[in-house]
């Protein structure tokens, strides 16, 4: 960590025997995940966008700069499951009402950000229980999302081998530019 509060995290992931070996598919996302806390409540970001944008729904999403609330983020599909992703994320920040914290990786990231207890598990949109915390995934890589009923094309699947990658996160007050605050960033 630096003096301003810049943490430099470099992940370097290997896959087990038990995971290769247990997988039947692929991997649906590869990163990490931080709790935010209930004061987070916008997010700004330079990639794809405005709306969600997966590796193989892409190109509808123009690279740019955009904002929002962090709960607008959250698409309403009959079947809840994953969504709202970002893709080509080369800067990210989540501000509250005071301070915030802008995350921008040596390479493009996906960002999104979960804010329920079971999604995972919810058969329809009433079955969701909020969370206290909104989950927020910086991957390097996230699957894609094919098309009903035709899975991703292999491309578009993340196999279970050896990935690095890194990014920073800088703490900083919830007025600051994230642009500028990403210039600040040694690189």
């Amino acid at each position: 960590m630096s003096r301003d509060g810049a943490v430099d995290v470099s992940v370097d992931a290997r896959p087990t025997t038990a995971l290769t070996e247990g997988l039947s598919t692929w991997l649906p996302r590869l990163g990490v995940e931080f709790d935010l806390p209930p004061s987070v409540t916008d997010v700004e970001w330079f990639g794809r966008g405005p709306h969600e944008t997966y590796p193989d729904r892409k190109t509808g999403g123009e690279v740019g700069r955009y904002e929002g609330r962090i709960d607008d983020q959250f698409v309403p599909y009959r079947l809840p499951s994953d969504n709202g992703n970002k893709t080509d994320v080369r800067w990210a920040s989540v501000t509250g009402a005071e301070t915030g914290a802008t995350i921008a990786g040596e390479t493009p990231l996906n960002v999104r950000f979960d804010g329920y207890e079971n999604l995972a598990e919810a058969k329809r949109l009433e079955e969701l229980v909020p969370a206290e915390r909104t989950t927020l995934f910086v991957d390097a890589a996230v699957a894609g999302v094919g098309g009903t009923p035709v899975k991703p094309l292999a491309e578009h699947r993340i196999a279970p081998e050896p990935v690095s990658f890194s990014f920073t996160v800088r703490p900083h007050e919830a007025g600051a530019d994230p642009a500028e605050v990403v210039r600040g960033f040694d690189r």
